[in-house]
């Protein structure tokens, strides 16, 4: 099969117009130009496809908005990507690869018992990996099958009305039995063993870095799968899932489950069974470092969307061939962006070697002239369970992250961190007045009696951002939790009422308790991580 005739046979995405039109002119066809490409800016890509179907001058007036394509141990994903990627139109337009860097899970290891705490379902009954009395499907598949649907079912709650809960109810009453829902997971396994055997997603991203000219962004998350019947991207492989599919969302990086607060106990970097988990990052970051000197993809983003886990922030501890990838790629000419997010779980007990050594301030340094900069270091700090002592917090930022020599800089982002105050803004007041947005959510501060209120009453009183032209005053994100909760828990933002308290445009201060990070009411608004609807 020739590459073109392949593109058409595996993706729904041919830039022909169908040979059929309708005898009149449709009301919709003689809409505007204008007023037709405002209207469709609010549909999803499959509702265009739909549309481009009705005719061939809405056809030629609906081009489809593919912008972005997927990756991951999936032979859909493959094919599509490769579709695309030898499509002489649409590989074009692509500017952003999505890996998803969660497998399906085989079953339930040690490891994850260990993790959750879930030692009982282990040593009572039958084995989790043993099938049901009637022969079907394991327990543990029951298990966490049942655990998705409790999450899902609890964040619809009495909104039934709404338009994406509407989505997932008409799943939900049409969910598969676990019997069949098990049969149709085990072809996926065989799938995704297949895949990782013949190392076709490697391959495939190897093209495809050399067919996409407009390419500037790679994003590598373990959280594509996102809430079970609403995905956070809706991959081929997730749109080809029967619908009322069930099965136990995958997760790729380690993490707790639910409600746990345990830690994970990470092991070093140089540990080859550790550093698969993180497959996805390794295979990036090598294509990436192996491309010729002229290519750069200007940006790269590690994002957990939330979800307590990153990545293992060892790499930062011993030098590897993965660490050398990294630098490799970020300090070529032309790159903007990094977005970190790490998973440093025993880091407060250690005294946060991953940020005191030079490694990581030898990575960021490397960086000629960043755009945009995120970090966010997840720990298993939990508020109350004990005194907290000056290991637990990061060093100054200042002593690891090179801002002085960021002199274009238009982002910069905090998050998760346990901080000092004069400490965050001492980072602050270093930054560059190319500024437009700083993010410093879900920080916890020393001293316990310091909190939100005093770190924006100093950012008010001491930065100054008030006094520049309104166009060029940082726009201040602000995100927290009320509980030592993880995601999905909701999240609370003060973004709008901050910015303008900084600035000047608000007299009263957000944050009324000097001890106590609640906002005032009518300041914040409330989010899930993968319902963007949930207010």
């Amino acid at each position: 099969m020739s590459a073109s005739s392949k593109a058409q046979a595996a993706s729904p995405v041919s830039a022909h117009p169908p040979t059929a039109a309708p005898a009149a002119e449709s009301e919709l066809e003689k809409l505007p130009l204008e007023v037709f490409k405002i209207v469709t800016t609010y549909l999803a890509n499959r509702d265009i496809k739909n549309l481009r179907l009705a005719s061939k001058c809405i056809c030629r007036r609906a081009p489809l908005r593919l912008e972005r394509v997927f990756l991951s141990a999936n032979p859909r994903n493959v094919e599509v990507f490769l579709a695309i990627a030898d499509h002489p139109v649409f590989r074009e337009r692509i500017t952003e690869i999505v890996w998803d860097d969660a497998q399906l899970a085989k079953h339930v290891r040690n490891d994850d018992a260990e993790l959750t705490g879930r030692y009982w379902l282990l040593e009572e009954g039958p084995g989790l990996d043993e099938p049901q009395l009637d022969g079907t499907y394991p327990w543990w598949f029951k298990n966490e099958c049942g655990n998705e649907m409790d999450v899902i079912k609890y964040y619809i709650g009495n909104d039934a009305d709404r338009p994406d809960i509407l989505a997932i109810k008409s799943q939900l009453d049409a969910q598969m039995s676990l019997t069949k829902s098990w049969e149709h997971y085990q072809e996926l396994l065989e799938q995704q063993d297949q895949v990782l055997e013949t190392g076709d997603d490697e391959s495939a991203l190897k093209y495809g870095l050399t067919r996409f000219p407009s390419l500037q962004s790679i994003t590598i998350t373990p959280a594509a799968h996102g809430f079970l019947f609403y995905p956070l991207y809706e991959t081929p492989m997730i749109r080809a899932f029967p619908k009322g599919f069930r099965y136990p969302i995958p997760r790729g990086w380690p993490m707790p489950h639910g409600y746990n607060l345990l830690t994970y106990q990470l092991k070093p970097w140089s540990d080859e069974e550790e550093k698969v988990k993180w497959r996805g990052f390794c295979i990036v970051t090598r294509e990436l470092a192996n491309l010729s000197e002229q290519a750069t993809i200007p940006k790269l983003v590690l994002d957990a969307h939330h979800l307590h886990t990153g990545l293992n922030a060892h790499i930062f501890e011993e030098r590897s061939e993965e660490y050398d990838n990294l630098v490799k790629v970020i300090e070529r000419p032309g790159f903007t962006r990094l977005d970190l997010d790490l998973l440093c779980e025993q880091q407060t007990v250690r005294g946060w070697p991953c940020l005191r050594n030079s490694m990581l301030k030898r990575a960021l340094s490397a960086v000629k002239d960043p755009h945009s900069f995120s970090l966010r270091t997840v720990t298993n700090f939990v508020e109350g369970q004990r005194p907290l002592t000056e290991e637990d917090f990061i060093p100054p930022p200042l002593t690891f992250i090179p801002v002085d020599k960021w002199q274009n800089l238009n982002h910069f982002g905090l998050s998760r961190a346990l901080v000092r105050q004069e400490d965050v803004l001492s980072l602050l007041k270093a930054l560059p007045k190319t500024l437009r947005s700083v993010e410093l959510s879900f920080l916890h501060f020393r001293p316990r009696n310091v909190g939100y209120q005093s770190l924006v009453d100093g950012m008010r009183n001491t930065l100054g951002w008030g006094d520049r032209i309104k166009e060029e005053r940082p726009k201040v994100i602000i995100r927290f939790t009320f509980a030592n909760r993880r995601p999905p828990h909701p999240y609370y933002d003060v973004n709008d009422a901050v910015t303008k308290y900084i600035h000047g445009e608000r007299d009263k201060n957000p944050f009324p308790n000097a001890t106590f990070d609640r906002p005032a009411p009518g300041t914040y608004m409330v989010h899930l991580a993968f319902l963007p609807l949930y207010t």
